[in-house]
């Protein structure tokens, strides 16, 4: 664990993470200014159209950064190395992933301030955070996995974005299949949230909702462990 901080530090991952959430709330302000044409953007456009971001182009923001920093591992050949320290394929995971949360919540927190700041609205910060960092939880799982199955950056980078395109046709379905999409624009979770943006949805029903998010990140993140150990054979082959 203490390895992989300094190893985030030394290649940069956490001012990466830091600079792409800001990308992402000028992104937001940017399209409400420019799209929307908004002349005076409030504190629940600016929050709705920064979540907005998150949730819809997330996949192509974080793709990359996240599934390299296991490309890095099998390009360098640091498996052999993690196997001289006795490291199982579960251990590793979990500790890149760990690392990739905490610096996913370095740069939730950073884009949550910025956000809050110039409307000195503070009280909302810990739902800002809370909620954001839910879906960034889920990018930061799925997309670790496939760092960790495939140790080609670019086919990983393709199955991600195919899987994000996929899971919104499939949860398009059904109703039951919204799992599939589970953060995407389209579902009730998204649109609760922007109910609660707009004061249509009380704290209470807020702080459930968000509840929830992080059981199903917990949800998906057994199912990952469960594969991680199933693949554990082709991460000690991906690293030869």
């Amino acid at each position: 664990m203490i390895l992989e901080l300094k190893r985030g530090m030394r290649n940069h991952y956490f001012v990466l993470m830091a600079l792409i959430s800001v990308l992402n709330v000028l992104l937001g302000y940017i399209l409400l200014v420019t799209i929307d044409e908004l002349e005076i953007v409030t504190f629940s456009d600016l929050w709705e159209s920064v979540y907005t971001v998150y949730t819809q182009f997330g996949t192509l923001l974080f793709s990359t950064i996240i599934i390299m920093q296991f490309y890095r591992d099998y390009k360098e050949k640091n498996i052999i190395f993690y196997k001289a320290l006795k490291k199982k394929a579960l251990s590793y995971f979990g500790s890149k992933l760990t690392v990739l949360i905490i610096g996913s919540m370095i740069g939730t927190f950073i884009s949550s301030l910025l956000i809050c700041i110039p409307y000195a609205e503070y009280k909302w910060l810990p739902i800002i955070f809370l909620k954001t960092e839910a879906v960034m939880i889920y990018y930061c799982i799925i997309m670790s996995f496939l760092g960790f199955v495939f140790e080609n950056f670019l086919l990983g980078f393709f199955v991600s974005f195919t899987a994000w395109i996929v899971g919104i046709v499939i949860s398009d379905m059904s109703p039951a299949l919204k799992y599939f999409a589970y953060y995407d624009a389209a579902r009730n979770d998204y649109k609760m949230f922007i109910n609660f943006i707009y004061k249509r949805a009380d704290v209470h029903n807020m702080l459930v909702n968000v509840g929830y998010n992080y059981v199903f990140d917990l949800c998906l993140l057994g199912l990952c462990v469960v594969l991680v150990i199933l693949f554990s054979k082709r991460w000690k082959r991906n690293g030869i």
